[in-house]
């Protein structure tokens, strides 16, 4: 819900960015529940697509992917639930 949220009002997350990515990544590793581990990692995909449609530079979009992509390496690292590593 969260990524489609995301997806359909991408010129007024633009702004909110930053701290809108810095919530989803603290969440990518919540331990009380999958489904808010699946939604925060579902969405960083829609605010990089944000920040491409509202034309940011190709720099900080490499340097966002690369910060999400740790993020998620960690987390399925520790994650103890096979069905939402697949996911």
């Amino acid at each position: 819900m969260l990524a489609v949220f995301i997806d359909e009002v991408a010129v007024g997350c633009y702004p909110y960015i930053e701290e809108i990515s810095k919530i989803m990544l603290s969440m990518t590793d919540y331990t009380a529940n999958e489904s808010i581990r699946q939604s925060s990692v579902g969405s960083l995909p829609c605010l990089l697509k944000a920040a491409k449609s509202q034309g940011d530079d190709v720099g900080r979009l490499h340097a966002m992917a690369k910060l999400y992509n740790e993020n998620i390496f960690k987390a399925i690292d520790k994650e103890f639930d096979t069905d939402t590593c697949i996911l």
